[in-house]
């Protein structure tokens, strides 16, 4: 197995363990395509009704950069969804 392969999923790993311990389901895609978690739980919004709440996660580490190409395809989930691409 590929090093830098086995380092980015461990972290994949721990972050989905985090965000379990704060209360959201945590989904991890795939082949990191098109990023590596989907969270979802329940929210509030201003009127009160019970809402779901879902962030999109990209884990980096150190500079935390995104190639061009998926930058674009970030943008393109935020143009549809209305949900962020999170990188951390």
């Amino acid at each position: 197995m590929n090093r830098f392969y086995k380092r980015g999923k461990d972290r994949e790993y721990r972050l989905k363990k985090k965000f379990e311990r704060e209360g959201w389901l945590v989904l991890r895609c795939a082949a990191s395509r098109p990023f590596d978690l989907v969270l979802v739980r329940k929210g509030t919004c201003k009127c009160g009704e019970i809402v779901p709440v879902v962030r999109f996660i990209e884990s980096k580490k150190g500079r935390k950069y995104v190639r061009p190409s998926q930058r674009r395809i970030f943008e393109k989930i935020k143009e549809i969804t209305g949900v962020e691409v999170e990188v951390v």
